[in-house]
C-alpha cells in the first residue's frame, strides 16, 4: 500500500527543500557579511544621494520623493522601514544627521533581505517552468554570483561606483560630492538562468534534443 512517505517525488521534495533552506541561509549570510563596510563613509553615489536621503526627506514634504530617475519603489519601501524602526519622521531625520551609519545599515539590511527574496522567487520560477532541481540550481548560482551579492551590500538596487573619493555626511546632512566620474552597473535576475541550469543538469541526449538547450550548452559544457 502506497503511503505519503513513499509516494513518488516525496524524497526529491525533501532534499530540494533542505537545499533551498541552505541556499537562502547562505545567500542571506553573504549579503549581510560586512554590511557596515565603510560607514559612515558611503562609496556608492546612488546610495548616498538618492534612495536613503529621499526616503527621509519624504517625512517632511509628503509622499512625493521628487526623484524619478530610478523607479521609486525602493524609496517608498525604505520610507516605511524607517517609519516603523524609528517611530516617526523626526527621529529618522535626527538619525540621518547625527548617526548616518545606523540608518544606512538599516537600509542595507533591507536591501540584503530583498536580495534573499529574489533567490526564493527565482527558485519558484525555475521549479514552475522546468523542475525543482533546476530551480534550486538557479537559485544557488544567483546566491553566490558576484554582482548581486556586491550590490546587496548597498541600499540601492543599482549602483554608481566612485573610483576616487568617497561621500560623507556631515552633521548637517551636507553631502561632499565625489570628484570622480561614475559608471553605472545594473543588476537584473538573468531570465535564462533557470533554462541554463535545467540544461546543465540534464543528460546529453536531452541537451541535443531540446532546442533551447543549444543556446546554453555545447559539447563539453555550458556555452560561453
Amino acid at each position: 500500500m502506497r503511503t505519503a512517505e513513499n509516494a513518488p517525488g516525496t524524497g526529491e521534495r525533501r532534499w530540494v527543500w533542505a537545499g533551498l533552506a541552505a541556499v537562502l541561509a547562505g545567500g542571506l549570510a553573504l549579503r549581510l557579511w560586512g554590511v557596515r563596510q565603510g560607514l559612515p563613509y558611503v562609496y556608492n553615489v546612488d546610495e548616498a544621494t538618492h534612495f536613503v536621503t529621499h526616503a527621509v526627506q519624504m517625512f517632511g514634504g509628503g509622499l512625493n520623493p521628487h526623484y524619478f530617475a530610478n523607479p521609486p519603489g525602493f524609496t517608498y519601501l525604505l520610507h516605511g522601514v524607517f517609519a516603523l524602526w524609528y517611530g516617526g519622521g523626526s527621529a529618522a531625520q535626527r538619525a540621518l544627521e547625527g548617526d548616518p551609519a545606523g540608518i544606512f545599515t538599516l537600509a542595507r539590511v533591507a536591501s540584503a533581505l530583498l536580495g534573499t527574496i529574489a533567490l526564493w522567487l527565482l527558485y519558484l520560477t525555475g521549479a514552475r517552468l522546468f523542475s525543482r532541481p533546476a530551480g534550486l540550481l538557479a537559485a544557488a548560482i544567483l546566491a553566490v554570483a558576484f554582482l548581486p551579492v556586491f550590490y546587496a551590500h548597498a541600499s540601492s538596487p543599482a549602483g554608481r561606483e566612485s573610483s576616487r573619493a568617497p561621500v560623507r555626511y556631515s552633521s548637517h546632512s551636507a553631502i561632499v560630492p565625489s570628484t570622480a566620474e561614475a559608471t553605472r552597473a545594473r543588476v537584473n535576475i538573468p531570465v535564462g538562468l533557470p533554462s541554463s541550469a535545467r540544461c546543465a543538469a540534464e543528460p546529453p541526449p536531452y541537451q541535443r534534443a531540446n532546442r533551447p538547450c543549444r543556446r546554453y550548452v555545447k559539447p563539453g559544457g555550458l556555452a560561453k
